[in-house]
């Protein structure tokens, strides 16, 4: 992806919501690099203004600093979505905090947030199988 894609669903008006998880880094590549070859070369990228780029294609940015900011910045969003514009949210992403699979396997992530239903079955799609 370049980016471009917001100028397409701007010209539209596709009401998008597009989430850019910035860690300042190519992951991927970083871990293939360091799995393959014990080191990262040329991975880690500058910083850049993502808010500016978005509004340079007619699209609204929003930033997601930290964790306390996602329940305003995902509604907003939807929000931004709903009227038939596109949205972009600037993720930080910060490696030194709890990461969610820790959180999730001391049970501080509520069941609903993992797809279960009230019920306790889950409301994940079955692909057509019965699963009884």
């Amino acid at each position: 992806m370049t980016g471009l894609e917001l100028l397409t669903a701007a010209q539209n008006g596709l009401g998008v919501a597009v989430f850019v998880l910035r860690d300042r880094e190519l992951a991927q590549i970083a871990q293939f690099q360091s799995t393959a070859l014990g080191r990262k070369s040329a991975s880690e990228l500058p910083d850049y203004d993502l808010a500016g780029l978005a509004r340079s294609l007619g699209v609204e940015a929003l930033a997601l600093a930290n964790d306390a900011g996602i329940r305003e910045a995902v509604a907003r969003a939807k929000a931004v979505a709903d009227e038939g514009r596109p949205v972009l949210v600037d993720v930080a992403i910060d490696y030194s905090g709890r990461p969610f699979s820790r959180a999730a396997s001391s049970g501080q992530i509520s069941a609903a947030s993992r797809g279960a239903t009230a019920s306790g079955s889950s409301s994940a799609p079955s692909g057509g199988r019965s699963s009884a």
